[in-house]
């Protein structure tokens, strides 16, 4: 009959202690490892899901920004006696006179 030799391969107690306890020190080792790099990769999409969000917030609000209301125009004083009153109104160009 040919013997079984399961203790070489791990499956069973082979006597030694310190093997034992050298490879339960490495399954933990192995398995911090892994958590340590779950939590890590958790960490970086939580990170950037908020980057993403700060930049839809500042886009959205650069987006309000550029609505924003006429500019007041500003009206001269008839000082030519003529009735005529002209309106002016600031452009990117400078002033613009509307009559």
């Amino acid at each position: 009959m040919t013997e079984a030799r399961l203790n070489r391969m791990g499956f069973g107690f082979t006597g030694n202690i310190w093997s034992q306890l050298r490879r339960g020190l490495a399954l933990a080792a192995t398995l911090g490892v892994g958590a340590v790099l779950v939590v890590v990769a958790g960490i970086v999409a939580v990170t950037t899901a908020i980057v993403g969000v700060l930049i839809a917030l500042a886009a959205m609000l650069l987006r309000a920004g550029a609505y924003k209301a006429q500019p007041a125009t500003v009206r001269a004083n008839d000082t030519l006696g003529n009735g005529e009153i002209l309106d002016a109104r600031r452009t990117a160009r400078g002033w613009k006179v509307d009559r």
